[in-house]
């Protein structure tokens, strides 16, 4: 009977991934593993690892298993031109990954080995032994407003939407494209999107903002669809609609000459990403770290996030021109230039408030000097007498 079954199969193991993304994710590294074991040892992955549990029961050494591991690393370090891969709609041969790459993928195989192979060792003793290639640490490049107005002036309507939507309210590309119509109000000040709880990563819903530049764009959008209709999706396939848009923004990419990669882990500079880490920069600069974490909805900064959510629209709005590429309004908006004002204020204050003690002085001072002219003219009388 199969709930009797005590062994977890791939199948499974990849559904209880999380999201729809994370699950190809997997499903791409065994599937590199497979490539690996068949090359060396002529098995799949599921059966090699099969042999080394056994192995392991009968000996307790794990060492078979760390060595394994690093053979698949140096393996993911070269170029497999004998392995074809389908890839969208073309086949390629796996290239040489890099280390950020490496590293998820080892991760993944980790946890596979785990749970399918039943195979149990210390975190410690895995870090030792398995030799993991260095991430190198690289500034991130952060789009310009120029950028983002390239980008935008060059997409349909349609997608013009999705770009400005993205740079003001810091969505994944993925919760963008589940958005509804329902999901929007733009009667709000600044208009509000609720991102449901179900297409989030941390599967928690939370309300983000466009600005007043973007507002016209959704309302162009939103006046042809009916309330349960996507907004940017094409269909009810999220992988496949998130695909159509990574492609269409390399073409993009391409034909406005940003092809530029980072040498670390070969990625452009300029993605989809990078329109929800524009917005992110632009609120960090103005209202903290903390704040813009939760607002884009990362999960340890998430709670502080909601706790302080009756004061989101108006941080927003504080912020609003520092996330507008195309209107420009001369506004104070930076803390410096704030907190030189409110010192200016301050000082104002405090010398109109020494000003009316001065005066208030002055006029007790002429009620004595008064008093003392009447005294001394009563004393003259009394004199005269």
């Amino acid at each position: 009977m199969d709930y009797l079954e005590n062994r977890i199969s791939r199948t499974e193991f990849i559904k209880t991934r999380g999201s729809q993304r994370t699950q190809q994710t997997t499903q791409t590294s065994l599937n590199l593993f497979d490539f690996f074991c068949k090359g060396l040892h002529h098995k799949d992955g599921n059966e090699v690892i099969l042999d080394i549990e056994n192995a392991i029961k009968q000996d307790k050494n794990h060492d078979r298993l760390f060595r394994l591991f690093n053979s698949f690393v140096l393996w993911l370090q070269e170029d497999h031109p004998e392995a074809i891969v389908q890839k969208y709609k073309h086949k390629t041969s796996i290239k040489k990954h890099n280390p950020s790459t490496i590293k998820g993928t080892i991760s993944t195989l980790r946890q596979y080995v785990e749970e399918f192979g039943q195979i149990e060792f210390s975190e410690r003793r895995f870090q030792r032994m398995v030799r993991l290639p260095r991430i190198m640490q690289e500034d991130l490049e952060p789009f310009t407003k120029d950028e983002i107005r390239a980008f935008v002036e060059n997409a349909t309507p349609k997608r013009r939407a999705l770009y400005m939507t993205l740079k003001d309210s810091a969505m994944r590309i993925g919760e963008a494209l589940q958005l509804r119509k329902k999901d929007i109000n733009l009667t709000t000040n600044p208009a509000s999107i609720i991102i449901q709880a179900v297409y989030t990563k941390t599967k928690k819903s939370r309300t983000t903002f466009v600005t007043r530049e973007t507002k016209p764009y959704l309302q162009r959008l939103l006046a042809k669809i009916d309330d349960d209709d996507l907004i940017f999706g094409s269909s009810n396939n999220a992988r496949q609609c998130l695909l159509n848009e990574e492609v269409i923004f390399l073409r993009a990419r391409k034909k406005l000459g940003f092809t530029q990669r980072y040498e670390s882990n070969g990625r452009f500079k300029k993605n989809l990403h990078g329109l929800r880490a524009f917005c992110a920069t632009q609120l960090a600069e103005l209202h903290g770290e903390e704040f813009a974490h939760g607002f884009i909805g990362h999960r340890k900064y998430l709670d502080q996030y909601i706790r302080n959510k009756d004061k989101l629209a108006e941080k927003y709005l504080r912020a609003e021109n520092s996330l507008m590429i195309f209107e420009s309004v001369v506004v104070v908006e930076h803390n410096d230039e704030l907190k030189k004002l409110q010192l200016d204020q301050q000082r104002t204050q405090r010398a109109i408030q020494e000003l009316f003690a001065l005066h208030s002085q002055r006029e007790n001072l002429k009620l004595e000097n008064g008093l003392l002219v009447e005294k001394l003219r009563q004393v003259e009388i009394t004199l005269e007498k």
